[in-house]
């Protein structure tokens, strides 16, 4: 007799609502492989990118804390190499004054040994005028040959060959560059003047005597007015001025003329009779 228990089958996995069966194929298991696979690269990759960005940053960081520790090293280096210099000027400026106080050690032992000789007195005062005369000669040919490579200043003593030689503001020039070097290291501001010596011719014409030296700012008015009035003053105790080439001026002119001959030097001499007509002018008024 056949038996009604109903006999239980196999059904098909049924996937949400659909009663269709799902099939599993090897595709499918490759691409869900590959995904992973895919995932996982890309989290390596990120973390990499996140490595790669915080060793930047720290070479940044070291780069910045290297170069906060060599500015003071630069700043120390700059500040001695400026203090080098400006020692450096200082020394060439104290033995430039040395060689100066020397010289008019020299120069007051040789006055004292000449026992009074001719001096030309400072100029001072105010007066005007120009004479027209001739130079008399002064120097010779067969004066011995030296140029001059000392310091120079009032009252240095010439003979012809120095007095030939003597340039007055290239000599300053070269003292101001000296100066200038210290100051710019120090942030200061340069001079810029130029120098004027006011040199007597002494009796017989081969000696030479610097009796005035004027450092002249050509933008200042009051400078070129005191080269104008020592120039005056020197006329009125007898002396005419003249250039290096023996040409005469007048106070009102000479200054430009000697800056723009490049000479830079005004000379001073009485001429002959001159002197024996103030001795004895002098003579008179000590009379009365």
């Amino acid at each position: 007799m056949a038996s009604n228990i109903p006999i239980e089958s196999e059904q098909p996995e049924l996937v949400g609502n659909s009663v269709r069966p799902t099939t599993i194929c090897e595709e499918d298991v490759l691409l869900a492989i590959t995904r992973q696979e895919l995932e996982l690269e890309q989290a390596r990759h990120s973390d990499i990118t996140c490595q790669v960005r915080d060793i930047r940053s720290r070479l940044e960081e070291l780069a910045q804390d290297e170069a906060s520790q060599q500015e003071p090293l630069r700043r120390s280096q700059s500040a001695n190499w400026r203090a080098e210099r400006a020692a450096r000027g200082i020394t060439t400026i104290v033995n430039l004054e040395q060689s100066r106080l020397d010289d008019g050690q020299r120069l007051g032992a040789e006055v004292i040994s000449e026992q009074g000789g001719p001096a030309v007195e400072s100029a001072a005062g105010d007066a005007d005028g120009s004479r027209q005369t001739t130079l008399a000669g002064f120097g010779s040919q067969g004066a011995e040959t030296q140029i001059v490579p000392r310091r120079t200043d009032r009252n240095t003593r010439f003979n012809f060959q120095e007095f030939v030689a003597h340039e007055p503001d290239k000599e300053h020039q070269g003292a101001l560059a000296i100066v200038a070097e210290a100051a710019a290291a120090d942030g200061g501001e340069p001079k810029r003047t130029i120098r004027i010596d006011f040199v007597h011719v002494e009796p017989g014409g081969d000696s030479f005597v610097i009796s005035d030296v004027v450092e002249v700012d050509q933008a200042n008015s009051d400078d070129l007015a005191r080269v104008r009035r020592i120039a005056r003053d020197y006329m009125r105790k007898g002396y005419y001025l003249f250039d290096k080439e023996r040409n005469q001026f007048n106070p009102t002119d000479c200054f430009r003329k000697v800056v723009d001959d490049g000479t830079h030097m005004i000379v001073l001499q009485r001429i002959l009779g001159d002197e024996h007509q103030e001795e004895d002018s002098s003579r008179a008024k000590r009379r009365r």
